[in-house]
């Protein structure tokens, strides 16, 4: 069981041979799961997704884990996106049209016994709309989707619960289209929401932060046309966004970015595509604040300039992997009896994974994370590399801006088979042309900003 996560810093037991995940366990055939949830109090762990026993994924099922057994807790006609506890009263959100019998307009919940309707929502988003997120902000529930009004009353995408009804949230109406908000968080006393979004008349996207009386968008919200955040945590007294956002148009990160409550600034060399670039798609779409780090899933293959497949750790500084090759997204992130729980793609380490895996990797306490990240220093900066990778024989090690850095590689023991200094443009040759073949992390350690690593393959 894992019970001290994140205590001391991550080794990467994907290096030892081993892998830090394993299948979940859940037993039903699935596409896709969009939130794995946990609650504390009834000591039970959900899924939600696309989740079927008779290949009839219009009338999904929903699938609950507790006293060390899978079971069906109900089937809904439509998608379930959300599902959460609101004291006493289970919600699931989505595209529901019923719950069994019983007819249901995008939310259901289940009490005394039995399921009922939730409330009404009106005129649903082509794109995918419906009810996207629930959530307890200081104990007020709201929900953001892809409808205009609830209970009558115009929302455009964000409502909140009040005596017994859906109410809105101050007067959003000042919307260049019609939105479709999949998340939603308090932050310095006001109410931030993120999705496809943008205000009228200057057409300031992808995030809305309302004052008490007023909707505006932070910093001119996420520059792009199709930008918008898809996640949000706070974090080190920041607040962090994760989802679809470009560099190249204008915003300070690449897929994920903080904000201060007055500037936005990137994340430790951002979240990259499969080229180590910050150009192509790397979606975040969950982030997990826990103890002092932040844990990120998505779609990215680097974080901060390293390998960090569809998994990362930052812990305000800077960036870590683990040594994982994921084949598929993690989409949502939750701990379950100090567990880390993960819905994610079908395949670990080319091992299955049913789209629902847990975490089996621990904590070495004393000792380093060998596959970091580029601190804030650098980030602005080329980030390292080792090419060809894989590769045989001879290797060249990159680090523009790093000239005469101490370099050392390190095999999957821990020993240090070979040492040496960047040359003066910061870069210089590796000969492992006597080495085992395998996988071998190549550490800098520049003045500044700590220990930086990379992967190397030999064959």
């Amino acid at each position: 069981m894992w019970r001290t996560l994140l205590l001391g810093v991550l080794v990467p037991c994907a290096a030892f041979g081993q892998s830090n995940w394993q299948d979940g366990g859940m037993p039903w055939q699935t596409v896709g799961i969009r939130q794995v949830y946990s609650d504390e109090l009834r000591d039970s762990l959900s899924v939600i997704g696309q989740i079927t026993l008779d290949n009839n994924y219009a009338e999904p099922v929903i699938g609950s884990y507790a006293n060390g057994a899978w079971n069906v807790a109900t089937r809904v006609s439509g998608l379930a996106y959300t599902i959460l506890y609101y004291g006493d009263t289970l919600l699931i959100g989505g595209t529901l049209t019923g719950v069994g019998a019983t007819p249901v307009s995008k939310v259901a919940a289940f009490y005394g016994g039995s399921w009922h309707s939730f409330g009404t929502f009106g005129d649903e988003q082509a794109q995918g709309g419906g009810i996207r997120k629930l959530k307890l902000i200081d104990g007020v529930l709201y929900a953001v989707g892809g409808f205009q009004y609830a209970d009558g009353q115009l929302c455009n995408g964000i409502t909140k619960r009040e005596n017994g009804q859906w109410v809105n949230v101050g007067s959003l109406t000042d919307v260049s289209s019609e939105p479709i908000l999949v998340d939603v968080i308090g932050y310095q006393g006001e109410i931030y929401a993120t999705g496809a979004i943008s205000l009228a008349p200057n057409g300031e996207n992808g995030i809305i932060r309302f004052d008490g009386s007023t909707w505006t968008a932070p910093g001119g919200g996420i520059r792009g046309g199709v930008a918008g955040g898809l996640c949000m945590a706070v974090f080190n007294e920041e607040l962090y966004v994760g989802g679809s956002i470009y560099r190249n148009a204008g915003n300070v990160g690449h897929m994920i970015m903080r904000w201060n409550g007055a500037e936005w600034n990137s994340v430790g060399g951002h979240l990259r595509d499969q080229n180590n670039d910050t150009i192509g798609a790397a979606r975040c779409y969950a982030l997990l604040p826990y103890r002092d780090k932040l844990l990120v899933a998505g779609g990215f293959w680097y974080a901060g300039g390293i390998p960090a497949s569809r998994f990362a750790i930052w812990d305000g500084i800077r960036w870590c992997g683990t040594g994982d090759e994921w084949e598929g997204y993690g989409e949502s992130l939750t701990l379950f009896d100090d567990t880390l729980f993960m819905a994610s793609g079908n395949e670990v380490n080319g091992m299955p994974v049913n789209r629902v895996a847990k975490w089996v990797g621990g904590p070495i306490e004393g000792s380093v994370c060998t596959m970091v990240g580029v601190p804030e220093d650098l980030a602005g900066q080329n980030v390292p590399s080792v090419y060809p990778n894989p590769g045989h024989g001879l290797f060249t090690l990159s680090a523009p801006g790093l000239a005469k850095t101490p370099y050392r590689i390190v095999d999957p023991l821990g020993r240090v088979v070979s040492q040496g200094l960047l040359g003066p443009q910061g870069v210089t040759q590796l000969d492992l042309e006597h080495a085992a073949a395998g996988l071998y992390n190549v550490i800098l350690e520049p003045v500044k900003g700590g220990a930086l690593g990379l992967k190397l393959i030999t064959q």
